[in-house]
């Protein structure tokens, strides 16, 4: 019976010639819920066994399990949720009386990621979940943001975390105001990786006494987004000494860069290949300073999106030599002009990922982009209404050598001639949704754009 089950053929369909990732699995996960409902028995003792002996080479960030995709009560786990490695029950109205029902301790023992965000966990339940943990040796990231449940049980979970597996933290929204925070002081942070202390008003004061605590110091990744810093957090940061940072955020933050552009400049991370500051206001002045810090020209990432600066202020950050490594950058809603396109087509020559949505860019600025020689592979156009033809012919031609992964117009209006002007377009996924194309664009589309898709190994075989 279980041979001839059309939900059975297509389970094992999505396991033979399906590629690993997050909406197969997700399916999985849909089949098994669904059929569970039906004949717990059949999938508890060969759908499981199955399914676990296909998985077995499947990397753990794919099998996410979301509980706000499928229709169960995570209050009730079945089996089958064992499958996964990363689970989010992100708003999935749990409280404090919650905790030990989801079943952390039998179903969910092998978990390496838990989500527990956007939820309704006080004081109370968290305590209750660092009792659970205390003892986890699978348990890789624990995410507690956007619960109230206030500093002194963030100490509670910080303390009883740090001799487990766990190694990334986020607490990001966990109390209304700053009162208590001077808590977290102290705490044993050594065995964390990642730390997220942010979405709450704390005041610059506080934030410089967490900063110059040495509470952040051993860590790899740091967010510190939202959190009102200002000119003495600025003067923390620059005066400790992080050995092992490679991605910091510091978005959403008080002061500018500008008067402080030369404070961040001295900040001491050598390790450093990841920086974010969103939504924070740059001068040239400020962007000047950053440019030759020796910190900043080691990068390989870098976001400033949303951000608040005029024109030419990419130009300052891309001095002739430096950012020779950077792979990512996102300037959406950044408004980067012409000039700043070409200049970053000149001078990041490694460029991987470029991320510029709703950014005002015309054909010129995407035709610039594309004749630099950097081996673009995902790129995100969203929402700018000025593309047209010309743009795309540069898409198209520059795939040719350099084939996209990925390339998002959402939004971009595209008429006939531009959708003509894909034609031999080499793409792996192709976002053309909100483009308004109209039966007649479609028709020219379908009728000269090749997509590109490399074959998975199970196609090779």
């Amino acid at each position: 019976m279980m041979e001839s089950s059309e939900a059975f053929g297509e389970l094992r369909s999505l396991l033979n010639r399906g590629r690993p990732s997050t909406v197969v699995f997700m399916r999985l996960m849909h089949l098994c819920a669904a059929r569970w409902g039906e004949a717990p028995a059949e999938v508890e003792d060969a759908w499981l066994p199955y399914v676990a002996s296909h998985l077995g080479s499947w990397p753990d960030t794919h099998r996410l399990l979301d509980v706000s995709d499928v229709t169960f009560d995570p209050r009730e786990p079945a089996p089958w949720m064992a499958l996964a490695r990363r689970l989010s029950l992100s708003r999935s109205g749990l409280g404090d009386d919650d905790v030990d029902a989801i079943g952390l301790r039998t179903v969910h023992r092998e978990l390496r990621g838990l989500d527990l965000s956007h939820n309704a966990l006080g004081q109370q339940g968290a305590r209750r979940l660092a009792r659970l943990l205390s003892r986890t040796s699978a348990l890789e990231s624990l995410d507690v943001s956007h619960n109230t449940i206030g500093w002194p049980a963030a100490r509670a979970l910080l303390d009883a975390l740090a001799p487990t597996s766990v190694r990334a933290l986020t607490l990001g929204g966990v109390s209304g105001s700053g009162d208590g925070v001077e808590g977290l002081i102290g705490a044993d942070t050594s065995g964390f990786d990642a730390l997220e202390v942010s979405r709450v008003f704390l005041g610059d004061a506080r934030c410089a006494a967490l900063i110059g605590s040495g509470l952040f110091d051993g860590l790899e990744r740091l967010s510190l987004v939202g959190l009102s810093m200002g000119d003495l957090s600025a003067a923390a940061l620059a005066e400790r000494a992080f050995a092992r940072l490679r991605a910091l955020d510091l978005s959403g933050s008080f002061f500018h860069i500008g008067e402080h552009g030369g404070v961040l400049a001295r900040l001491d991370a050598p390790t450093l290949e990841s920086f974010a500051l969103r939504d924070t206001l740059i001068s040239t002045h400020g962007a000047d300073e950053l440019a030759y810090a020796p910190w900043f020209v080691g990068l390989r990432a870098l976001d400033l999106s949303y951000g608040r600066m005029g024109a030419g202020i990419v130009r300052q950050l891309l001095k002739p030599g430096g950012l020779r490594g950077l792979r990512s950058i996102d300037l959406s809603f950044a408004k980067p002009d012409r000039a700043d396109l070409v200049a970053l087509a000149r001078e990041a020559t490694q460029l991987e990922r470029v991320s510029l949505g709703m950014c005002g860019v015309d054909d010129w600025g995407v035709v610039a982009l594309c004749e630099g020689e950097a081996p673009l592979a995902e790129l995100d156009l969203s929402s700018n209404a000025d593309l047209g033809a010309r743009a795309m012919r540069a898409l198209s031609s520059a795939s040719q050598r350099n084939p996209l992964r990925t390339l998002d117009l959402r939004g971009c209006n595209l008429d006939v001639a531009a959708a003509r002007a894909l034609e031999g377009l080499r793409v792996g996924d192709l976002d053309l949704s909100g483009c308004h194309l109209g039966d007649r664009g479609l028709a020219a589309l379908c009728e000269v754009c090749l997509l590109y898709t490399s074959p998975s190994p199970r196609d090779v075989e």
